[in-house]
């Protein structure tokens, strides 16, 4: 079994509001809250993460949400509401349900999604295509690498660097794109750039719809470097 952090999607499919991934470290997967295409205003704050090592949600931000109640039905509950939320199981059929103001507030409910088989199906037996991302210091020279692996079994898909945050309307090209044809095994590829240490860095994988799924980011901050004569 293996886990590729994915887009969560609202099971209300009139509330657009979705959970995309921006980041993993080790075992633990960290989504922020969008409507749509656009990062919610609360930002950070939105963040909750998943640990695929211990199976559990927690709520990483302040309150958006601040319990998780799991279920096998859609049905909204709040029974057994918890942070960080009871373990669930490496499979995809189990609801997640985000609560708010301790157990009293339906934030919205997504089902599971990420578990797979080494055969690259999923825990349902659907073929998958997944996703994963990372950037890295390319050694010896000025250059970053941004490395994606993922397996694609149905059609070819492309994932895209970009150095702003896209949108659905948006007409920013991007700086670079990985082809992925059809496989019936994961593979790996990686690009360089050189950063603007101005900008932010997307790597995006475009769903059905005009979505899309967040797949890492990477900030460059200028730092400032202080010296003391004596």
């Amino acid at each position: 079994m293996s886990f590729t952090p994915t887009q969560l999607d609202n099971i209300d499919s009139s509330d657009s509001r979705n959970y995309k991934h921006v980041s993993t470290t080790g075992t633990v997967h960290t989504f922020q809250l969008y409507n749509g295409s656009t990062p919610d205003s609360a930002g950070t704050n939105t963040y909750i993460t998943y640990d695929s090592g211990d199976r559990k949600w927690r709520d990483d931000g302040t309150d958006h949400p601040n319990t998780f109640a799991v279920s096998s039905t859609a049905t909204f509950t709040t029974s057994g509401h918890s942070d960080p939320s009871v373990a669930t199981a490496t499979d995809n059929s189990d609801y997640i349900h985000l609560v708010r103001n301790n157990g009293t507030q339906q934030l919205f409910t997504f089902r599971m999604a990420g578990w797979s088989s080494s055969d690259g199906t999923s825990t349902e037996g659907v073929a998958t295509v997944q996703w994963s991302a990372s950037f890295s210091k390319n050694p010896g020279n000025d250059y970053w690498r941004w490395t994606v692996s993922g397996l694609n079994t149905s059609s070819t898909d492309y994932i895209y660097l970009y150095d702003e945050m896209p949108t659905a309307t948006s007409t920013h090209q991007p700086i670079g794109t990985r082809t992925f044809s059809s496989s019936s095994s994961s593979s790996t590829q990686y690009g360089l750039f050189i950063p603007d240490i101005t900008k932010t860095y997307y790597v995006i994988n475009f769903l059905s719809g005009g979505s899309f799924e967040v797949l890492a980011t990477k900030n460059f901050v200028s730092r400032k470097v202080f010296c003391n004569f004596w």
